[in-house]
This record gives C-alpha cells, structure tokens and sequence, in this order.
C-alpha cells in the first residue's frame, strides 16, 4: 500500500474510536484523528489514553489486519505501507463528510483526500432489539460520494443479520467472513446480490479489512504501472470500478459456490475467497482494447458478436464506455480464442458505478449493462449474467472447448427509459486453462462482533453488537 491514503471509520465505543499507532507498529505520524464534534487532533496529540479516551480494541483490530505492521508473528496486515491514515469517529464522518459531499482537505487542510474507506460497522434502528437496517438514502449518499470523488467503501457485510447499510450501496465492496457466522443476501429493497467477496477474520469487521489492504495494493500497483505504463491506462487501472472487478474477479470459489444467470454472486460468499495474487496477475495481463463493437435494435435478442479476429490476452482488464440511444442497444466484444489444453475455466466480472444524483433523497435506478459468453466457433451462447438491479455481472464457466474462439461481450440497454446513455465499465477476466488453486489470504483475527453506529443524520443508533 506504499503512498496510498486510506481512511478507517470507527463507531464510538465508550467515547473511544482511535487505533493505538503502537498496536500497529507505526509511528504517530502516520495517523490523524478526528472525533465526534469533528475535532482534528495531530499525531502529536496522540497518548494512550489520548484526548478521547483510551484506544478502541475493536479499531485496532481492525487496523492490524489493515494495514498493521508486525515486527513478529505471522500476521501483519496486508497493506502496511499506506503513507497515511485518517481515523474518523463514525457518526462525524457520516454526517460531516459522505452526507455533506465534502473532501477531507475541505474540512481542514491537515486532512488527506484518502482512496480506500474501511467501514467496519453497520446501521441498526435503535429499537431495544437494535435491528440492522438497510436504509437507500444512505446508499445513495455513499454511491454519489464514490462515484464523484472516486473513492471505495469497504464495508463488513454484518454477523447473521439481513444485509445493511452502508454495506448495500451499490458502489461499495460487501465483505462477508469465511471463518464465522456472515450475513447473507439478498438485499431487502430490491434483491440484489450482496455481500461481493469473503474473506478471513472470525467476524465481518476483521474480514473487511484485508479487503480494504488489498484494495490499497491494488491502487499501488496501478499507480507504478503494473496494468500498463500509459498515463491514461494507469488512470483506469486506478478507478475504483477496476479495483472491485479484479478483486472481485481475482476470488476463489468455494466447493458449494453457486449463482444464476439473473443472480450474478452466491448469496453467502459473494464471487468467492479473497486472492489478491489473482487479482494482481490479472492486473497485469493490462488493458485491452475492444475487438469490436456492434449496435442492434432496441429489444433484439439477435446481439451475436460476428468479429472473430483482434483477440485479446487471455488474462486481463478494461476500462470502457459504452453509449446507447432511444433505438439502439450496444456492446462491445473481447475476442479470447482458447488454448489447447482441457480444464479451461473462464472467469469473467463487469462493474460500472451508480451515478451520483443531485437529490440523494430520491434514489435512483442504474444503467442495466448484461454480460456475454459466446462460442463463435460452434455459433451458440454459452453464458450469460444479466441481473437487471446490480450493477455487477459476473461468469465463472469452466469446461470450455480447447482451441475455440470465443467473445466475451458486454452489453447496454438503450430506449427512451435508461438512466442516460452513456455508461463508464471496468471488466476484468482471466480464460486459463487450469483452474486456479483454492488458496487465498488467510490471517487471523480472534475477536468476534460488529459495531453498529447511530442513526442517520442523528437518528440511526451505534452500538456494540
């Protein structure tokens, strides 16, 4: 995570929402605090107890999986690199900055505009049973925040509960635990597949931050070219819709791993088991470009590619666009001819944001993108994931045919009833002819819980859970 800014968000916890630097093994400097009233306190304010209290133990567990630098043991975290860490009591950065629409360095210039956002807390209702809550204006707020500012919500998923805010934003990253009882979706307003990836962690406030380090990896290996040495190609490989797709593409599946063609991730374990090898490996297969590009007839089920030249890496992202019109659907096509070998797995993951909207308390729909598998050497559709209320596609099809040609295809609605008509995507995939191993980052982490936080704009509650 070397030179990337992450943010930790912490509910209060007996007034205490602060890591400890030296639970870590960082120095003060790298951390900034900022506490309820939205009082900034400098590294150099930090002692243990420290203005607010003594340090939270649910913040530095969460810290040590993130970005903890241990000197002994085998666990550090996965991104102890990160140049700074900006630590938010939750209900201050809720309100004051996703609600607000306000970049850190707005509020004070001691602040750092950070890409990763480690959410490890869920809403409840504050009724004496302290329900999870799954609230869409809030989403709204969080997917207008990233969607602008180009920053990722990594959110625990929530222990055993329906899926809650922030964790159901479409725009964010659900994590649920591989080690521990996990929430399960779909989401309640409108069906959609969360959580989006596991991970280790004994409950899903110390799974999100592995989650939360890879992704920090990944923003680092964008940034020194690993996708491409292009201005512009390390720009895409940065957006966070390519960060969630290879994350999401790079997971292992578990044996009992399951989905549809309109439920594009298993209920339980999202696209599967954190491996951020796989994710990078297929980060740097680098950016492809398109080989070809078609339109047909607004409603047609006749979208089969026709090109079969300009093939693509077998491994390997993009970051595209895609623009319809009231009359025309449009795709694009990635040609990937297979190699001749048997065991020939592709895996396949789409993502394009939710647009930000002027007024997040109405909340509003997404541009419906589908996804394609075609055989053009046998002329028939071999998969397809068309999930028409997540903005997430995926394809895990494994047996193909040895020496085929294939198209990955990624396709548009157009009509007078889409959200507009152009649609940024990032897709990343992987064709190989072995199937990955089934090995993943596995750290451990022994306290279990998640901390809920108080109602939206002083409404929601935050508790120990």
């Amino acid at each position: 995570g070397s030179g990337v800014g992450v943010i930790q968000v912490e509910a209060s916890s007996g007034g205490a929402y602060q890591v400890n630097p030296a639970s870590v093994n960082l120095p003060a400097s790298t951390f900034t605090y900022i506490a309820a009233d939205g009082t900034i306190y400098s590294p150099s304010t930090y002692a243990s107890p420290n203005p607010a209290g003594a340090a939270s133990l649910h913040a530095n567990s969460v810290a040590v999986n993130f970005y903890g630098k241990a000197t002994s043991g085998v666990n550090p975290g996965v991104a102890p690199g990160v140049s700074t860490v900006d630590n938010y009591e939750a209900g201050y950065y809720v309100n004051a900055v996703v609600g607000a629409n306000a970049l850190p360095s707005d509020i004070s210039g001691a602040l750092h505009d950070a890409r990763v956002i480690n959410q490890s807390f869920t809403f409840n209702s504050g009724s004496p049973l302290y329900a999870a809550v799954e609230d869409p204006v809030a989403d709204q707020y969080y997917d207008n925040y990233a969607s602008r500012h180009n920053v990722l919500f990594v959110n625990s998923a929530g222990n055993g509960a329906p899926p809650a805010s922030p964790a159901t934003c479409y725009n964010g990253i659900s994590v649920a635990v591989s080690n521990g009882a996990s929430t399960q979706g779909p989401t309640l307003d409108n069906g959609r597949s969360k959580p989006d990836i596991m991970a280790p962690g004994g409950a899903t406030s110390f799974a999100a931050p592995y989650v939360s380090g890879a992704a920090a990896i990944l923003m680092q290996a964008a940034a020194r070219g690993d996708g491409g040495t292009a201005e512009r190609t390390i720009e895409n490989a940065g957006d966070i819709r390519t960060i969630k797709a290879l994350l999401l593409n790079g997971a292992t599946k578990q044996a009992d791993w399951g989905h549809t063609s309109e439920q594009p991730l298993d209920l339980r374990y999202g696209a599967g088991l954190l491996n951020v090898f796989n994710s990078w490996k297929e980060m740097c297969g680098g950016e492809q470009t398109v080989s070809a590009s078609q339109n047909v007839t607004v409603g047609s089920d006749l979208h089969a590619p026709t090109a079969t030249s300009n093939a693509c890496s077998l491994t390997g992202w993009d970051f595209g666009q895609l623009t319809s019109s009231a009359t025309k659907d449009v795709m694009n096509d990635y040609v990937l001819v297979a190699p001749q070998q048997s065991g020939i797995t592709l895996t396949a993951t789409l993502v394009w944001n939710r647009q930000a909207t002027p007024t997040p308390t109405q909340p509003i729909d997404i541009n419906n993108l589908d996804l394609f598998l075609y055989d053009l050497t046998t002329g028939t559709l071999v998969a397809q994931s068309v999930s028409t209320v997540d903005n997430v596609e995926h394809l895990y099809v494994t047996g193909l045919n040895a020496g085929d040609t294939y198209a990955l295809q990624v396709w548009k609605e157009g009509g007078p009833w889409v959200q507009s008509s152009a649609e940024s995507y990032s897709l990343a995939y992987c064709m190989a002819a072995v199937p990955e191993p089934s090995t993943a980052l596995m750290l451990a982490a022994g306290i279990a819980g998640l901390i809920g936080w108080r109602r939206w704009r002083g409404v929601r509650r935050f508790d120990s859970r």
